[in-house]
């Protein structure tokens, strides 16, 4: 009966709970969802069904393997084919950067906006990771592509790292490099650079040009974190010529920010603003609301360096404002940071204050120790300027403690330089302002100045 069909095919299922398009997808039809919850044998709450897992082992005996693997494969279709959607509903800047993927015969849902969107894939992530070991080498690498920039956007590390890694394995050659470099990217995320760089190094191998943007980019970011900036300089110099020959507007910009962030340590700021300037300009043409962000929080850090806080705050806050928008938490964690330092600047330390807790409270929630190391150094530089000595030096030996297991050297020395200024201890101040002055001149950072002269004093 079509009862009893539906019952056996919908214990294929391979996620927790599913939708009525699931439901479609695996059955052909969904008319008999209402009779298998009459009949205890599905549970539903929320328009979502739930098998229990005995009737899901029992309904899987029921199901010939070729039937099993015909439905496995339609609900495969329906899912990948739904999340390129709802992709380019919510990230529609990279909608042309995306697969193209061919609508499944069994019906799909539409979504009228980005909430729409973004409230399918939190219902469906699960199951979205759950469905990658059954899918093909194809349809395993198209995954990969679409969901790329919602599970990083949303600091999903560890489900993204499942799906990225299961993709590298199996890819087709074609696909492949971006799939390398989609993983390069979490294990950056999870404070994992060695293995990140191995998979950049990869990517770039497979000759693919469109790839090797993002690849040098990424490459560039690593020597950027080790303190190699002058092959920073080159790697994102080249990144920037390469997305000009292929036409990648979106990794151009890139480039051209991640150039004005090396030029800005090195003390070099107006041509870190023209860099960054240009970059900003793209991503507001193009539509990559990610990249405008991302270029706002690095602008607003260079006016800052130039002692102009409350144009570097404007900056932070339309950073701020798109962050929460798209729900990218990192975004939204390095401008609330960001904007803590301005409003210290400016002099209005309770506002400073509240804005450095709650990026410490984002990133330790997203297990981003990157921004939670830059945080507490500028959380103990905010406590410091209120004369909390003692709780500002706790707030730097956890940054420097956490910038040391990252190998994070700028993180590391702004951490020694606020320990030093805490001290009570000559001795103790001298050792930390030495280490800081140490790394400073080894990243030929313009910081030396100032910590040469404290050592003087």
């Amino acid at each position: 009966t079509p009862v009893a069909d539906a019952f056996r095919l919908l214990g294929l299922h391979p996620g927790r709970d599913f939708d009525d398009y699931a439901a479609a997808a695996l059955t052909g039809r969904a008319d008999t969802l209402a009779t298998l919850v009459s009949g205890h044998l599905l549970d539903v709450q929320d328009g979502r069904y739930r098998m229990h897992d005995l009737l899901r082992t029992y309904a899987r005996e029921l199901v010939a393997p070729s039937e099993s693997d015909e439905a496995t494969a339609r609900l495969i279709d329906h899912y990948v084919y739904t999340a390129s959607l709802a992709m380019d509903v919510a990230v529609e800047y990279e909608k042309d950067r995306r697969p193209k993927i061919t609508p499944p015969e069994s019906p799909t849902p539409t979504f009228a906006d980005v909430a729409e969107a973004t409230a399918w894939l939190e219902a469906e992530r699960a199951n979205l990771i759950a469905i990658a070991p059954h899918a093909s080498a194809r349809q395993v690498g198209q995954l990969s592509a679409i969901l790329h920039r919602y599970l990083d956007n949303g600091a999903y590390y560890h489900e993204a790292q499942l799906l990225h890694a299961y993709a590298a394995r199996i890819a087709e050659p074609d696909a492949k490099g971006a799939i390398l470099c989609n993983l390069g990217v979490i294990f950056w995320r999870l404070d994992r650079p060695r293995e990140a760089l191995d998979r950049y190094l990869q990517a770039l191998d497979t000759g693919d040009r469109s790839v090797a943007v993002r690849a040098l980019n990424n490459i560039g970011l690593v020597d950027e974190h080790l303190g190699n900036y002058e092959e920073a300089l080159s790697r994102f110099a080249r990144a920037a010529e390469v997305a000009d020959e292929v036409g990648d507007r979106p990794g151009r910009a890139r480039a051209l920010d991640n150039l004005g962030n090396v030029t800005e340590y090195l003390g070099r700021y107006d041509e870190a603003l023209r860099h960054k300037q240009k970059a900003l300009d793209i991503a507001r043409e193009i539509g990559d609301v990610v990249g405008e962000a991302s270029t706002l929080n690095n602008l607003g850090n260079v006016y800052e360096r130039i002692a102009d806080h409350r144009t570097a705050l404007a900056h932070y806050q339309r950073a701020l404002d798109i962050g929460r928008r798209i729900g990218h938490a990192e975004i939204e964690g390095h401008a609330l940071d960001n904007a803590g330092s301005a409003y210290r600047h400016i002099g209005d330390h309770a506002k400073a204050e509240d804005h450095h807790r709650r990026a410490i409270d984002l990133a330790r929630e997203a297990g981003n120790n990157y921004l939670l190391a830059r945080a507490l150094n500028n959380f103990g530089e905010t406590l410091r300027h209120q004369g909390d000595r003692s709780a500002a030096a706790d707030a730097y030996r956890e940054a420097l403690a956490i910038a040391s297991s990252l190998r994070e050297l700028l993180v590391q020395a702004r951490a020694h330089d606020g320990i030093a200024h805490c001290s009570v201890d000559p001795a103790d101040a001298r050792a930390h302002w030495q280490q800081a002055l140490d790394i400073y001149r080894q990243l030929n950072a313009p910081e030396a100045a100032a910590v040469a002269a404290a050592l003087r004093g």
